[in-house]
């Protein structure tokens, strides 16, 4: 019948084997990025976004500022670094291979100066003076804001006594709540 040649057959199935392994190596590569950010002072920074744009790759800075993305396949990229108070910062990089590229960045603060934010409550909306209201009348000066650093307006309001916020999580926004006034909405 067939005589079959084992020797050639095992030296093609070996060299398949091969051209298997290295086929899928180089097509399924994956490499990571890894790195620190820091402030200009040289302070680790926790909580930065950091992701690759057009992607869902990505990752958030520890508590010292590493952050580790993992998995990415071969190819090039922008990086995207983002936190409240700090400019947001992009690089280009490009991953080839089952390589690790480390990726430390530094974020400038982002410093908007407001002036002083007044929340009063006066009857018929007329002007009263401070010293002659017989209300509570609450002024928050540039440097308190400054000090204190609120991530949010809904933040700063909380610092006005009387008043406060609650925000859903997850959900843009924040219900605001003056004391004194209907929390239904039909103010």
């Amino acid at each position: 019948m067939f005589k079959t040649n084992t020797i050639a057959n095992k030296y093609f199935f070996v060299f398949f084997l091969m051209l298997l392994v290295g086929f899928c190596s180089t097509t399924f590569a994956q490499g990571n990025i890894k790195g620190k950010v820091t402030d200009s002072k040289g302070n680790g920074l926790p909580g930065v976004n950091i992701f690759l744009l057009n992607t869902t790759i990505g990752a958030a800075s520890d508590f010292d500022g590493n952050y580790q993305i993992q998995s990415i396949p071969s190819g090039t990229y922008t990086l995207r670094a983002s936190a409240v108070g700090y400019k947001t910062t992009e690089f280009s990089i490009t991953i080839s291979g089952i390589e690790t590229l480390e990726q430390n960045i530094s974020l400038a603060a982002d410093v908007l100066q407001m002036e002083n934010v007044v929340v009063t409550g006066t009857p018929g909306g007329s002007g009263i003076r401070k010293k002659d209201a017989s209300f509570s009348i609450t002024t928050i000066s540039p440097r308190d804001m400054d000090r204190l650093s609120p991530p949010s307006t809904a933040a700063a309001l909380d610092l006005v006594p009387g008043v406060w916020s609650e925000s859903s999580g997850g959900v843009a926004g924040a219900n605001i709540f003056v004391r004194g006034l209907p929390s239904s909405g039909d103010a």
